[in-house]
């Protein structure tokens, strides 16, 4: 196993709802693609927990048997890109945040003793003096579930990779007055080694910045079936004039628009869209008035 004792630093990718547009939300990404990794983004500051001497937590390609490819070209973060995870072994990497729209959600393939050896993702909103262990049901609850919360089962095998999106209650305790917030992953393994290659990460969304001086206001709005897998309908409350759909890639391109004037349902067609997450922003007179994520999976 190899041994850190440096800080690991990441740029974000500040993708958007269309480059160049003043009205548009700002989705932040992780990216662990680019190095070196420089530590002055305005927003987003990454690096390995400190308090672990032997912090297994990597960025690279994965070259494992089961955890072997990244979800988009090359690197993850995993714990080791080459040998399995030790036994006794804590480790955790933190992500500190410094947006007003708070967010999280991504990617990941977990291979590890069932509830023996497991992943945690926790919230701190006093920089780092007291954590709350989000993933807890008495947090995450059935109401929040609800609202498109895609929890992460960070132990025992799963099948491939797996999305997970927090968001509805990651809003709730995030502080809106200052948007400050860390983020911490940890991964913990018990006393028996059963030689098996632990859990990686890969498209982590941490934040959302966004303009919220738009002067129009947004009825009620359904999107459904979220994941999709054929057909994606967004349905408004009440029909708006001259307002547009815009669907993008995490890349910021433009996949497909279609405008709403007056009506109350708009459909797309997904079929032919690849699996993975998309973002929608619904625009009024050229100003952006909502934005979401929305999940297509074949």
């Amino acid at each position: 196993m190899k041994t850190f004792l440096f800080s690991l630093f990441m740029i974000i990718t500040l993708n958007t709802f269309g480059q160049g547009d003043p009205n548009t939300g700002f989705p932040i990404y992780l990216s662990f693609e680019i190095s070196p990794y420089y530590s002055d983004t305005p927003y987003v500051y990454f690096e390995l927990d400190r308090t672990y001497e032997n912090n297994i937590w990597q960025v690279g390609p994965p070259q494992k048997s089961i955890l072997n490819a990244a979800l988009s070209p090359n690197n993850v973060i995993i714990t080791d890109t080459i040998n399995s995870y030790p036994v006794n072994d804590t480790s955790s990497f933190i992500v500190k945040c410094s947006v007003a729209g708070g967010a999280l959600s991504g990617s990941y393939f977990c291979d590890t003793d069932s509830l023996n050896d497991y992943g945690l993702i926790e919230l701190s909103i006093d920089s780092g003096q007291t954590w709350i262990n989000i993933l807890e049901d008495s947090i995450l609850n059935d109401d929040v579930a609800a609202g498109f919360a895609f929890k992460p089962i960070l132990t025992g095998r799963s099948d491939g990779w797996q999305y997970f999106d927090l968001n509805s209650f990651f809003n709730q305790l995030s502080p809106q007055n200052n948007g400050n917030y860390w983020v911490k992953f940890t991964f913990i393994s018990d006393s028996i080694d059963t030689g098996q290659e632990g859990l990686m990460f890969d498209e982590l969304l941490v934040g959302i910045l966004a303009n919220t001086n738009s002067i129009y206001q947004l009825n009620t709005l359904n999107v459904f079936p979220n994941p999709a897998t054929n057909l994606l309908n967004f349905q408004l409350e009440e029909p708006i004039q001259n307002a547009q759909i815009r669907i993008y890639s995490t890349l910021g391109q433009l996949i497909k628009q279609k405008n709403m004037d007056y009506s109350e349902q708009i459909q797309f067609k997904v079929s032919d869209w690849q699996s993975g997450m998309y973002f929608y922003g619904v625009y009024v007179e050229g100003q952006l008035v909502k934005q979401g994520q929305i999940l297509v999976n074949h």
